[in-house]
């Protein structure tokens, strides 16, 4: 197509005066031509009223005229029929580098609403981590609001509906409009058609995010018809966060804490072989698996001891080495 469009630029000017000089040439011939046919009309009526017969020069001048003049209008049709297609196919053209112009200028509008969401997202990020949750609230709002349709608004959104459970997970009054939120962006993410990978991803954090908070309610004080509740919708999250994301082990090893809490070893053991594994396969992510990391999160948030922590964890099959072989003095 690019070589048609160049072609067509490069033969332009010529293609045009080759058109400019037939459309003299016509306009020329045309002017004699009306003379040729007032003389071929004077000349058909003088026949007809002296009520004569014709005679072979007569004929043939009356039809060399008629021919002439027939010829020349389909010259002149041609031509303009020529010009015609010629402008056509211009137009085709111009139709379609308008066509390309358009799409061109609808990409970079929306790497603009990117850009504009992810400055806002950033702020937003900067925000929470100094602890500034209004101002945070604001940033994220106005990726949200610049950045209608990018994936870098969607990341904005779930990290304000994070920051909400974040300071709202606590308060069992609070629990309804915190799931509300989450429902609702899950149901977006779903939806949507673009950024495939980045929404499967936000999908498992959501999920992972709810467990967290429902695994967390377990370890509260309340009734145990409540606590049963909790457990299965934690376990629940944490099996719809791994249909997402089977690769990260991180979701694993908060699924064989809770397990642990709710006397599932079995489960719990298979749990935690998958974090291992996961995380083996990548060096980024055998940080999830460090034995301090380990017993600090078996520990429950102070509901076990180190030594209770360690224990379940021997149990399950995560090798626990003491301080002084870590430190290299046995």
């Amino acid at each position: 197509m690019q070589v048609i469009k160049r072609i067509l630029k490069s033969f332009l000017p010529i293609i045009q005066i080759v058109i400019l000089g037939l459309v003299f040439f016509l306009f020329i011939r045309m002017i004699f031509m009306e003379k040729e046919i007032k003389f071929l009309q004077n000349k058909i009526s003088h026949i007809n009223n002296t009520n004569r017969e014709v005679g072979n020069f007569e004929q043939e001048e009356i039809l060399s005229i008629t021919s002439a003049s027939m010829e020349i209008i389909a010259i002149g049709i041609g031509l303009f029929a020529l010009f015609g297609g010629f402008l056509s196919l211009i137009n085709v053209n111009q139709s379609r580098e308008m066509s390309e112009t358009t799409k061109k200028a609808k990409h970079v509008l929306k790497n603009q609403r990117e850009l504009s969401a992810n400055r806002f997202l950033q702020e937003g990020r900067f925000y929470t981590s100094w602890n500034r949750p209004h101002y945070a609230r604001e940033s994220y709002e106005l990726a949200i609001k610049h950045g209608r349709g990018t994936f870098s608004a969607l990341v904005a959104e779930f990290a304000l509906i994070s920051m909400y459970a974040d300071i709202l997970s606590d308060k069992m009054d609070k629990l309804a409009d915190v799931e509300k939120q989450f429902e609702g962006f899950i149901k977006e993410l779903q939806e949507g058609k673009h950024y495939y990978r980045g929404r499967r991803y936000l999908r498992a954090d959501s999920y992972f995010t709810l467990a967290c908070i429902y695994a967390n309610f377990v370890l509260s004080d309340i009734d145990i018809s409540e606590k049963e509740k909790y457990a299965k919708k934690a376990c629940k999250m944490f099996e719809y966060a791994i249909r997402e994301d089977y690769t990260n082990p991180d979701i694993y090893r908060n699924y064989a804490a809770h397990l642990s809490v709710i006397n599932k070893m079995s489960k719990c053991k298979k749990q935690i072989r998958l974090a291992q594994k996961y995380a083996k396969k990548d060096v980024l992510l055998a940080e999830f698996m460090d034995q301090n990391r380990l017993i600090d999160l078996f520990t429950l948030r102070g509901k076990r001891s180190v030594a209770e922590a360690k224990e379940i964890l021997s149990m399950i099959g995560v090798v626990i080495n003491n301080e002084k072989e870590e430190r290299g003095e046995i």
